[in-house]
Parts: C-alpha cells; sequence; structure tokens
C-alpha cells in the first residue's frame, strides 16, 4: 500500500491583544474598542503555500487536492482527497488551534481468475472431453485449487499419470487486471504389461494311401505379452490380433497304383 500523506503547513495569525487585560480581543468584543479594534486575519507561510489554502478571515483550511496513488489489482473509493480543517476557539484560553485533518482512503482488491488447463503429452493435445478449470478470486488472495485437484484425481483413476500437477506451495492471485493467470498440469497415459494365452494347432492329413495314416494334430498354447494403454484401453502399438491361430498343414501323399508306360 502507498505511504501515508501527511502535510505539516505553518498559519501566520495576526491578532490584537489588550494590553491592560492581556487577552485576546475576539470579535464579540469589537464594540468596546470602537476604532480601535481590527479583525483577526490568517496567512500561509511562503513555504506551505503549494500544500494548502487559508481563509484570510476565518482562518478554514484547504488543503491542496491529493490524486490516490494507482494500486495494481486494487481499486480505491477515493480518486482524490483534498482535507480542510477550521480554526477553533478554546474558550479558556482565547487561542485559536487547528484539528487534524484527516481521510482514509480505502482500496478494494480486484477480481482475479486462474485458468488451470491440462494437457495430455501422449497424444500432444488437451486432454480429451476435459475443460478447463477456472478459479475465482482477488488480488493477493489465495488460491484454492481444489476443484482443479478432483480433476487431476479424476483423471488418474481413468488411466492417466501425472507428469505435472498442481503447485505445492500457496499461491497468490496476481494483479493483472486485464491478463488471467495459468497453470498447466500435463499428463500422459498408464501404460501396463497384459499377458493372455494364444492356442495354435498343425494338422497333417494323409491322403491317398490305403490304410491312409492317422491325422497327425498338435495344438500349442503361446503367451502373448504386450502393452495396454489404461486410457484408451487398447493394445499400444497395434490393435488385438485373433487369440487363436489356425496353421494347417495338408501334406496329400498319393501312391500311384498304376506306373506309367514308359516311352520305348
Amino acid at each position: 500500500m502507498p505511504a501515508t500523506n501527511v502535510a505539516t503547513v505553518t498559519v501566520n495569525h495576526t491578532y490584537q491583544m489588550d494590553k491592560v487585560t492581556n487577552t485576546r480581543i475576539q470579535e464579540t468584543a469589537k464594540d468596546a474598542y470602537v476604532t480601535d479594534y481590527q479583525p483577526d486575519t490568517y496567512t500561509v507561510a511562503t513555504d506551505d503555500a503549494a500544500k494548502v489554502t487559508v481563509n484570510e478571515t476565518t482562518g478554514a483550511l484547504t488543503y491542496t487536492t491529493i490524486e490516490t496513488p494507482a494500486v495494481a489489482g486494487y481499486t480505491p473509493d477515493k480518486m482524490t482527497v483534498s482535507n480542510t480543517a477550521t480554526a477553533v476557539l478554546n474558550t479558556e484560553t482565547g487561542e485559536y488551534i487547528y484539528g487534524p485533518a484527516e481521510s482514509t482512503v480505502t482500496y478494494t482488491a480486484d477480481v482475479q481468475k486462474v485458468v488451470v488447463k491440462f494437457n495430455d503429452l501422449t497424444t500432444g493435445q488437451p486432454v480429451a472431453k476435459q475443460t478447463d478449470v477456472t478459479i475465482d478470486g482477488v488480488t493477493d488472495g489465495t488460491v484454492d485449487f481444489k476443484t482443479a485437484q478432483d480433476v487431476v484425481d479424476k483423471l488418474v483413476k481413468a488411466g492417466y499419470y501425472v507428469v505435472a500437477g498442481l503447485p505445492t506451495d500457496p499461491v497468490l492471485f496476481d494483479n493483472k487486471d486485464k491478463e488471467d493467470q495459468s497453470f498447466t498440469v500435463t499428463l500422459r497415459h498408464q501404460v501396463t504389461n497384459e499377458t493372455e494365452p494364444l492356442t495354435a494347432t498343425s494338422t497333417v492329413t494323409y491322403e491317398g494311401a490305403n490304410p491312409a495314416p492317422a491325422t497327425n494334430v498338435v495344438t500349442v498354447t503361446v503367451n502373448h505379452t504386450y502393452q495396454m494403454d489404461k486410457v484408451t484401453t487398447r493394445e499400444f502399438k497395434k490393435r488385438r490380433r485373433m487369440r487363436t491361430l489356425r496353421i494347417t498343414n495338408r501334406i496329400r501323399t498319393r501312391l500311384r497304383r498304376t506306373m506309367r508306360q514308359r516311352l520305348q
């Protein structure tokens, strides 16, 4: 906040003194002094002329108008201040004094906004179907990231992991009225190793012989280990292929019962 503005001035008060009673002559007693009476006058010391003006008859002071200093992120309730003061008579001493001339300018913190974004480093795009979180507050107020953290927790449950999260230390709203503060949470898709059994069958069939050998069938199990994207629930690099591979080799053995007649 700006420093308190204090102006101290000197006012020269010219008055008449009764040399018999040794008291000041007040305006209410002027008739007793007939033509000897002269009214009081007030003038400001030369060095203080830029700070205040004075009513030469009443002594009322009007201080020079002070423009309220601008403070980024705050709005004052008064744009300018001009204090006034009057000369007050002390009835016991007959002296005039000035009371304090005081004003208070109250600043109100401006509305500020924080925007939290969520970026998916796996896709290089904003997190799908996730809108930005807006947090409202005022200049120098503490940012409450609870709503944004709730979103982060939800995304983690949906299969993401956090690369760079929200600030852990207290953060205050800034004083930039025309610019929103921005924070970005970066995440990646969780990837897990999964294993599935694949069945493969090899079949050899014999034909043409009598009796024909029995069909040869071999069935094996292959353990397929792959990576799964926990966000999209798809394989990391390729779509899942058929789980059962069937390999059928058919070897047909034909025995010719009739020999060809050789060429003569």
